[in-house]
C-alpha cells in the first residue's frame, strides 16, 4: 500500500511517497525513495508496490549502471528494469501478486531532468506529474487542479498537502513523508514531514484547510443569508485563520534565518538568504565563494 507522486517542475524533479508497508498482520515504515549517481548522472526513484522486488530492481540497475558508463542513460535504465520485472514477476507461477511500479527522476550533464514512470516492463515519460499506489486516484484528484507551471518550492507545498490528505483518508498510507528534490543543475535535496517548514507544516494543516474551504463552499451556496453574515463568517473564519497562519509560518522561517545568519557571520545578508533557502529545502549550501 503506497502513494508515491512525480512532479515535473520548470526547475527540476520532484519525488515523493510514504513510509508505511502493510503487511498480513502488521505494519512497518520504511523509506520507498531514494536516489544515486552514475557516471555522467543523477537518478532518483519511488516505488509502490511489492517492495522487495522493486528494491532488487532498483540495486540490480544502479550496480549496472555504475560499472558501464552510458550513452543513453534513461534506455539503458529502462532495458534494465524490463529484464527484472521479467526476471522477478512475470517469471513467477504467482505473478499477480508481486506486481510493483516505480517512478524514476533521470538527469545528465547534458539535460535538464526527466521524469518516467513503470507500468509492467513498460516506461512512460511524464509530461506534468504522475501518482501510483492505492493512493493515486485521489492524490490525482487533489493535485490536477492547482497544477500549473510549478517551481519545485511551489510542488513541495502541493506534494505535502496532497500526502497529508491521502494519508489521513486512504488505508494503507501513512507515517512520515520523504521528498526528494532534483534541480535541473543536477544537485539534489532531500526532505521529510518531520522537517520545520512547508512539508511539516502544510501537513498538519492540510484536514483544517479542507474544513475551512468546505464551510466557505456551503456558505457560498447559501444564497438566503444575509450578505453581512456571510461577509462576517469569510474574514473572521476563513481569511484571518489563514492569514495569521501564514504570517505564523514565516515569522517561523524569518527567526531560523536569522539564527543562520548569526552562525555564518561572514556571510553577506544576500548570501544568506540563498543558502538558508537551499538548507530550508534539503539542499547542502553552495560554496559562498562561488
Amino acid at each position: 500500500m503506497t502513494i508515491a507522486a512525480g512532479f515535473l517542475c520548470s526547475d527540476g524533479v520532484l519525488l515523493c511517497a510514504d513510509t508505511e508497508h502493510t503487511g498480513w498482520a502488521a505494519k512497518s515504515h520504511h523509506s520507498k525513495v531514494d536516489h544515486f549517481e552514475v557516471p555522467g548522472g543523477k537518478v532518483c526513484f519511488a516505488l509502490a508496490g511489492a517492495s522487495a522486488l522493486a528494491w532488487s530492481a532498483l540495486q540490480q540497475c544502479r550496480k549496472q549502471l555504475q560499472a558501464t558508463p552510458s550513452s543513453d542513460l534513461p534506455a539503458d535504465i529502462e532495458s534494465t528494469l524490463d529484464a527484472e520485472y521479467r526476471r522477478n514477476v512475470l517469471g513467477h507461477p504467482n505473478y499477480a501478486n508481486l506486481d510493483y511500479s516505480l517512478l524514476v527522476g533521470v538527469w545528465t550533464a547534458n539535460e535538464r531532468p526527466r521524469l518516467y514512470f513503470t507500468t509492467a516492463t513498460a516506461m512512460t515519460e511524464v509530461k506534468e506529474f504522475q501518482c501510483l499506489g492505492i493512493g493515486a486516484e485521489l492524490a490525482s484528484y487533489l493535485i490536477r487542479p492547482g497544477f500549473q507551471g510549478l517551481t519545485l518550492r511551489s510542488a513541495t507545498a502541493l506534494a505535502a498537502y496532497t500526502l497529508g490528505s491521502v494519508k489521513d483518508s486512504i488505508t494503507g498510507c501513512g507515517g512520515m513523508s520523504i521528498y526528494v528534490l532534483l534541480r535541473n543543475d543536477g544537485s539534489i535535496g532531500i526532505l521529510t514531514s518531520e522537517h520545520e517548514g512547508p512539508t511539516k507544516d502544510v501537513e498538519k494543516f492540510a484536514r483544517l484547510f479542507d474544513y475551512q474551504i468546505k464551510r466557505l463552499l456551503l456558505w457560498t451556496a447559501d444564497i438566503h443569508s444575509e450578505d453581512a453574515h456571510y461577509d462576517h463568517n469569510v474574514m473572521n473564519l476563513v481569511y484571518q485563520p489563514m492569514k495569521e497562519k501564514r504570517a505564523e509560518w514565516a515569522a517561523a522561517y524569518k527567526k531560523k534565518e536569522r539564527e543562520f545568519a548569526a552562525l555564518n557571520p561572514h556571510l553577506s545578508p544576500e548570501q544568506v538568504r540563498q543558502m538558508f533557502a537551499d538548507v530550508a529545502t534539503g539542499f547542502a549550501p553552495k560554496d559562498s565563494s562561488t
